[in-house]
């Protein structure tokens, strides 16, 4: 991880697909892995993106590599 680059992760992908979209565009923000409890949308996403995703939220937020 660069010193300045912080990881994301997002939980619910209704209106959190687009919040997807304004991260990877955003210079210093790295999204890392998603949460939702719908496969077909959480699949999508994280496909798009090329991040992990988890039906539970509480996975993601156990993961050590994610900032916000």
């Amino acid at each position: 991880m660069a010193a300045d680059e912080v990881r994301f992760g997002v939980v619910g992908l209704g209106m959190g697909a687009s919040r997807c979209g304004t991260i990877v565009s955003t210079p210093g923000a790295k999204l890392v892995a998603v949460a939702d409890l719908n496969p077909e949308r959480g699949k999508k996403v994280s496909e798009k993106h090329k991040v992990d995703w988890h039906p539970e939220y509480e996975r993601l937020l156990d993961r050590k590599d994610i900032d916000v």
